[in-house]
């Protein structure tokens, strides 16, 4: 029986470091305007980040499968 590595890359580690930090943000940014009595902008704040997030996990998607094509 083969036994998996169970270590984690950089990129992995960067992506997961990457989309835990914005979580804390994006917690941060809608409590700090719904605290203020500013729905809108918390909702503006938290898709905004979302759009961010998503845009980073596919640009870092890309770049890894581009690395993979070159090995």
């Amino acid at each position: 029986m083969v036994q998996k590595d169970k270590s984690i890359d950089a990129d992995t580690f960067g992506n997961s470091w990457v989309i835990f930090s914005s979580s804390l943000f994006v917690i941060f940014l809608v409590l700090h305007y719904t605290m203020n009595n500013d729905l809108w902008g918390g909702l503006a704040a938290f898709f905004i980040s979302l759009f961010l997030v998503i845009v980073y996990c596919l640009i870092s998607g890309f770049k890894n499968r581009q690395n993979k094509k070159e090995v």
